[in-house]
């Protein structure tokens, strides 16, 4: 229903764009897998420099990308229709079989949406996006929690891909915001908008956020500071000044707008010729991560009896997080390299808000059927490292790759305590992947590309997984309009 109606405003739209496209041209900034930049209203697109023409009248412009391809997986799980990612890309706890199918989504999402961009006075803009995320092979809205939903009581073994994400089946999964953007003054945004952290994590990775090929993409831990629902937020406040070389910027969520407690992020940054720098803190009171009930008895009882539809209940867990990342590139003018490092801790939150409890409406509107509020007797804190490079072997080809490394400490009570091994979720472990991707551009418009991607988890990341390491092959082609 809800794509239906997005198609209906998009057909509509379309009629007044056939008849008044311009020939203006769009700046995309390398390094980025299409995302929209809220303290702009531009939309970024890995390894393209310039769009021509958008299709865009009296300041609004509809934008989108297609991408899908086909992948081969020594571990992986069969293929979602409501996973954002399509497949499981790195190595996930029920990641068993070996795969190949049809894989959405590769190198970037694909989407639908509207932009506006209008100067109402001389310097001051009027800008606004609303967004969709789409599996283009089922032509379902992105919906990770649904995803999760579907397997509640599957055995691992017997799943296929699913995880959560703050794409929650929402018309505008991706972006629905407003705001205003002054010369003198920066800019000033309301609504679902990305966290600065999450456009940080897509400016400072070598793959741009790709799902197929890189880490921190397919998974979007580092990106919300420690929850994957967090990389978006909803009803917040942001605000960017950038005067010269220098940016700073802030972004605020009130307590029990979405779900939770208070969210708040803060960004230092500079860009010196090659040279290009940020520092970025982000924190979440009373954060979610959500998951599927276990066939375990225990779970499956607790499932039935929760009185909750078994179409909309998902287990949750709770936490306070804290995240801090340094992040760097430098422009080499035919190459690229870029590092970055995140450092989150997570902590026992203090609940005290009827918004995380179980019965409570958590993201897209599910229910929470369980609630572990207590997970952290100790703290836990994840360090993420990466570093790679992009580098144009000629104009139309390119090649990039990138190098992910999680580390966990050692969490653990009781007899578990300094644990190193599988035994617990919560004894230190490590996750690690690299990727080489190599990508052709018929024109600014069009590409195909092909990469691997291996990812590999030992000690307390490993924990409960059927597998250790998936190596992922994956092929597609990409357009972007």
């Amino acid at each position: 229903m809800h794509l239906r109606l997005l198609t209906l405003a998009v057909a509509a739209t379309l009629t007044s764009l056939s008849l008044n496209a311009t020939a203006a041209q769009g700046t995309a900034p390398a390094g980025s897998a299409g995302e929209v930049a809220p303290n702009t209203g531009s939309t970024a697109v890995a390894g393209a420099a310039v769009l021509p023409a958008p299709l865009t009248w009296n300041g609004i412009t509809l934008y989108g990308v297609v991408d899908v391809g086909a992948a081969y997986q020594t571990h992986g799980t069969p293929l979602s229709d409501y996973f954002a990612q399509g497949l499981e890309y790195g190595i996930s706890a029920n990641s068993r079989q070996r795969v190949v199918a049809l894989a959405p989504n590769g190198l970037s999402q694909t989407r639908l949406g509207l932009k506006g961009d209008y100067e109402f006075r001389d310097g001051w803009h009027a800008l606004f996006t609303a967004e969709s995320r789409i599996n283009p092979l089922s032509g379902e809205i992105a919906n990770g929690p649904k995803s999760l939903v579907q397997n509640n009581g599957v055995p691992a073994a017997a799943q296929n891909s699913n995880g959560d994400s703050s794409q929650a089946g929402q018309l505008l999964s991706a972006a629905a915001w407003v705001g205003i953007r002054s010369r003198d003054f920066g800019t000033l945004t309301l609504g679902r908008q990305n966290g600065l952290l999450y456009d940080n994590i897509l400016r400072y990775d070598p793959l741009g956020g790709s799902y197929a090929f890189s880490l921190i993409g397919y998974s979007a831990t580092a990106a919300g500071g420690g929850n994957s629902e967090y990389n978006r937020l909803n009803d917040s406040v942001r605000y960017i000044y950038a005067p010269g070389p220098w940016h700073v910027g802030a972004q605020y969520q009130a307590a029990g707008q979405e779900v939770g407690g208070q969210a708040y992020q803060f960004n230092l940054g500079a860009d010196a010729g090659p040279w290009s720098a940020d520092l970025t803190y982000a924190a979440k009171v009373n954060g979610l991560a959500l998951s599927t009930f276990s066939p375990t008895a225990a779970q499956l009882t607790a499932l039935q009896a929760s009185g909750y539809p078994l179409t909309s209940v998902v287990k949750a867990t709770a936490s306070d997080t804290r995240a801090l990342g340094l992040f760097g590139k430098f422009d080499g003018g035919g190459w690229s390299a870029y590092a970055g490092i995140e450092n989150i801790v997570y902590s026992t939150p203090d609940l005290g808000s009827a918004d995380v409890s179980v019965g409570a409406s958590t993201v897209g509107g599910y229910t929470i059927g369980n609630l572990a509020a207590n997970p952290y007797g100790n703290a836990k804190t994840l360090q993420v490292t990466w570093a790679g490079a992009r580098y144009a072997l000629t104009q139309e080809l390119e090649l990039s790759g990138g190098f992910y490394h999680y580390r966990q400490n050692s969490y653990a009570g009781g007899s578990n305590a300094g644990c190193g091994s599988a035994v617990s979720s919560a004894c230190s472990g490590s996750e690690n992947a690299g990727s080489l991707v190599i990508d052709y551009r018929f024109d600014p418009r069009l590409d195909v590309y092909s990469g691997i991607f291996l990812t590999h988890v030992d000690g307390g990341l490993a924990s409960g997984f059927l597998y250790t390491s998936n190596l992922s092959i994956t092929s597609g082609v990409r357009f972007r309009f």
